[in-house]
C-alpha cells in the first residue's frame, strides 16, 4: 500500500470518526450533560466531598431534585465556590414553613426520609418557634427584591442543604433564580441503592 493510500485509509478509518466523536461529545457536554465533582459537605451524607456526579442540563426541576446553580455573590464569598449543589424544596408559588419539627410545603409535610433525625432538627436554625418563608425573607442576606414575601417568587426556587447544620441555602441567602440553574444532578448506580434513591428519586415521593 502506497503512502498516499495509507494516508487516505488513516483519514477515513481513524481521523474522521475521531473528529466526529469529539464533536458529538462537545455538543452533548455543552447542551445536555456534564460531569460534576462535589465540593464541600453541604449535601452530606447523600453527596460527599470529591464525589463525581452527572449533571443533566435539560432535566425538569421538581420538588426534591438536587440542582447545581450559580452561587449568589454572598454565598460565593462565604464558601469560596462559584456553584453549589442543593435540594429544591419549593417551586414558584409555594408556601414554605418549618413548624413543630416538620418541614411543610403548602401545608403538607415533606417526606425527609433522606435525612437523619439530627439533620431534620437542624432545619430550625435554632429558632424554637420555627420559621416561615416570610420570616426568613427579612434576613439582610436575602436580595432586596425578595424581601417580605409569603410565597416562592416567580422564576425562583427555595433550596435546602441536606446537611442542615451548614445553612448556606435559602434559609440564609434567599431564593435561587431559575436562570442561574445549570441542571439537575444525578448519582451513578455504584453510589449505592440508598444514595441513588435519596438523590435521583426523591421527587417521586416528596410528601409523607
Amino acid at each position: 500500500m502506497t503512502n498516499h493510500k495509507h494516508l487516505k485509509y488513516f483519514i477515513k478509518v481513524w481521523l474522521i470518526p475521531a473528529i466526529i466523536g469529539i464533536l458529538i461529545a462537545v455538543f452533548l457536554r455543552s447542551n445536555y450533560f456534564s460531569f460534576v465533582r462535589i465540593t464541600g459537605v453541604s449535601m452530606e451524607p447523600n453527596l460527599v466531598n470529591n464525589q463525581i456526579t452527572l449533571l443533566k442540563k435539560k432535566a425538569r426541576v421538581s420538588r426534591g431534585t438536587v440542582i447545581v446553580f450559580k452561587a449568589a455573590r454572598s454565598q460565593s464569598a462565604n464558601t469560596g465556590l462559584d456553584s453549589l449543589a442543593l435540594r429544591v424544596i419549593g417551586l414558584p408559588g409555594d408556601k414554605i414553613s418549618f413548624l413543630r419539627g416538620h418541614l411543610l410545603v403548602n401545608g403538607k409535610q415533606v417526606n425527609e426520609s433522606f435525612l437523619t433525625a439530627s439533620e431534620k432538627a437542624a432545619t430550625s436554625m435554632s429558632v424554637d418557634s420555627g420559621w416561615s418563608l416570610n420570616s426568613l425573607s427579612l434576613n439582610s442576606n436575602w436580595p432586596k427584591n425578595q424581601r417580605n414575601i409569603k410565597r416562592v417568587a416567580k422564576g425562583t426556587y427555595f433550596v435546602l442543604a441536606d446537611n442542615r447544620l451548614d445553612p448556606i441555602d435559602s434559609r440564609q441567602y434567599g431564593l435561587v433564580k431559575k436562570t442561574d440553574v445549570r441542571g439537575v444532578l444525578s448519582v451513578f448506580p455504584w453510589a449505592g441503592k440508598k444514595i441513588v434513591k435519596n438523590v435521583n428519586h426523591t421527587s417521586e415521593n416528596f410528601y409523607r
